[in-house]
């Protein structure tokens, strides 16, 4: 036995042992056990879809929300982000509805294709849902104005959509509750005189309450023909510049003698005339002119243009008279 312990390898295989037995201690420190209560990271997943499976051919569900939230746990934090994240998660939230027909129940949600690594909670264990037959009708647009325009004293002669109908999808108890399909112009900063502008359709019950339905095209295109409010002033012109040293005047004789201003009636109660300034620095003798007026701001004028006859008095022929 004595000779065995001095060989060589008796050394060489007793070390070799030892180092096993190191490396197994320390692999088993690292490896958790099954019985480990370390805690494990938590994420919330927000407004996580809800997918309803159903025969969208042959049903039409309404009455739950569309998304829910998931709470999240794993010990692998880089595939709990994966999962939390939109872009990026695998999992969906199921409620299965192939064996439901029509009425009103309430269905469990199921979260499909989790890592088996993240465990998850629904914050909503379960969603009320009604089953309807599905059906498709048209409806009439009606084209709807911002009272503004009224306010701003515009006088709205016409609207119409374009197209006047729209398929609408739904149950067939939610189409005998849309009271109306309307086309709401909300936005009037760009009014003109003829305007179209693209414009999101909503339906409503009695109650003017928004249903969730289907609509096609879900947007219209709403034309108006506004007249603004106006009046007519007269045109004021006035003499600018220098005065040739034989004419003592100038009598300037337009083609129009009343300007139309459009606008606001606030605006309008603002003007009680229109200026035009002739330079007469250069005219020495009977000229036809073409001036570009100035309207004031909030209004528009007619014409924007007007011809002016503009005729020199003489110091001379008033020395003649005499």
């Amino acid at each position: 036995m004595e000779r065995l312990a001095n060989s060589k390898w008796f050394t060489k295989v007793l070390a070799l042992v030892f180092a096993l037995l190191l490396f197994m201690n320390a692999n088993s420190e690292k490896r958790p056990s099954l019985n480990d209560t370390s805690p494990s990271i938590s994420a919330v997943a927000d407004n996580v879809p809800i997918q309803v499976k159903y025969d969208e051919s042959k049903y039409y569900v309404t009455g739950f929300d569309p998304t829910t939230t998931v709470y999240l746990k794993s010990n692998n934090k880089v595939l709990l982000d994966s999962e939390s994240h939109e872009q990026t998660r695998g999992f969906k939230v199921e409620a299965d509805l192939t064996s439901y027909k029509e009425g009103t129940f309430e269905v469990p949600l199921k979260v499909k294709n989790l890592n088996g690594a993240v465990s998850a909670t629904l914050k909503d264990q379960a969603i009320n849902v009604t089953i309807e037959k599905r059906e498709t009708k048209r409806f009439k647009v009606t084209p709807v104005a911002n009272d503004n325009l009224l306010k701003k004293g515009y006088d709205l002669e016409s609207m119409t959509s374009d197209p006047a109908e729209v398929e609408i999808t739904a149950g067939s108890e939610t189409l005998k509750q849309i009271k109306s399909v309307n086309a709401f112009l909300e936005d009037d900063r760009d009014l003109s005189e003829g305007m179209t502008k693209k414009v999101s359709l909503v339906a409503l019950d009695k109650d003017s309450n928004s249903m969730s339905v289907i609509m096609v095209p879900p947007t219209v295109n709403v034309s108006l023909k506004i007249s603004a409010p106006s009046k007519a002033v007269p045109l004021d012109i006035k003499q600018s510049g220098k005065i040739a040293s034989d004419i003592k005047s100038f009598e300037f004789i337009p083609e129009v003698k009343n300007i139309t201003v459009k606008g606001s009636r606030e605006s309008l109660e603002k003007v009680d005339k229109i200026q035009l300034f002739i330079d007469t620095t250069s005219i020495t003798k009977e000229r036809t002119s073409s001036y570009q007026l100035i309207a004031p701001d909030g209004v528009e004028v007619e014409p924007k243009v007007v011809t002016v006859n503009t005729v020199p008095r003489y110091i001379k022929d008033d020395k003649d008279k005499d």
